[in-house]
């Protein structure tokens, strides 16, 4: 083989790992880009004009790699999260301890000091917060998370939301509320949320919690229960059926009223006069959950 022909093969040998080489770096920058949703999506996903998409998919890759830092501990808060959520009598965080102890002082203050009881006791209050339609027939719990989350600027998709790494919606095709507690904690850096079953009609209680939440701040997320039985005891336009399903609370009026926005809106169905935005009474509030769950 003489010069000229090895020569021809260097060439073309050296094109050619170039060639590979700008492939392995547009594929790496593709699925880089890939990743997060497109402006387009999240207009859809979000309900926002152009410019706010474009905030918010900046917002989710600055988020992205913060919580990328953090991949070890968030992997070793998971692991004693879901171990909790087995065994949570007898696994039970110091921190978890430490938050539900400072809520029961604030519920008890809340509902003895005159100061507090007089505060609750005023017209009303509310948290602007955006209503985001559930995107399938079971992301109730991810969209009633994605709207808490959003009002108070931090933004999630409810396709990353229902993920293994938070709520795990599409493992189980349900969403788990504990696991609620768990992310909204985790993605707004705060130890505030607790998670509650309910065993009990108690409307005071209920306020209490509703207001101390409102009052700081933070939207408080609660499972309810239709049984399916009862025409007067259901949530606003919805059908007197069977029915589990998680709502953000945003605001009250007073203690004899709450104010909450209903994911189901705009699915159809046995869900077509469900409005954005409702406003229930307090005694009905308590009864739905009654056998559910508050995350507060």
């Amino acid at each position: 083989m003489n010069k000229k022909t090895w020569k021809s093969i260097i060439i073309m040998i050296a094109i050619f790992c170039s060639l590979s080489f700008a492939n392995k770096v547009h594929a790496t920058v593709k699925g880089e880009e890939t990743k997060y949703p497109s402006v387009e999506e999240i207009m859809t996903d979000y309900q926002v004009s152009e410019e706010e998409a474009v905030k918010i998919r900046e917002n989710m890759i600055k988020e992205d790699s913060l919580y990328q830092d953090n991949n070890a501990v968030n992997a070793t808060t998971t692991t004693i999260f879901r171990q909790k959520n087995q065994n949570s009598d007898a696994i039970k965080s110091s921190t978890d301890i430490v938050a539900e102890q400072k809520k029961e002082v604030l519920e008890e203050m809340m509902q003895s000091s005159p100061i507090m009881t007089t505060f609750s006791l005023t017209p009303g209050k509310a948290i602007n917060m955006p209503f985001y339609q559930q995107l399938n027939n079971y992301y109730c719990g991810p969209a009633a998370t994605q709207m808490a989350l959003a009002a108070r600027g931090v933004y999630v998709s409810q396709y990353t939301l229902a993920s293994n790494t938070w709520l795990e919606t599409d493992a189980y095709g349900y969403t788990i509320g504990r696991y609620i507690k768990y992310t909204l904690n985790n993605l707004l850096g705060t130890d505030w949320y607790v998670y509650k079953e309910v065993y009990e009609d108690n409307t005071s209680l209920l306020v209490s919690r509703v207001q101390l939440n409102i009052n700081n701040g933070y939207i408080p997320i609660v499972a309810v229960y239709q049984n399916g039985n009862e025409i007067d005891r259901i949530l606003v336009g919805h059908k007197p059926d069977y029915l589990r399903h998680f709502i953000p609370i945003y605001g009250y009026n007073g203690s004899t009223r709450m104010l909450y926005k209903d994911s189901s809106s705009g699915l159809g169905g046995r869900f077509s006069n469900v409005p954005q935005d409702s406003s229930i009474s307090s005694s009905t509030m308590s009864y739905l959950i009654w056998d559910g769950s508050i995350t507060y």
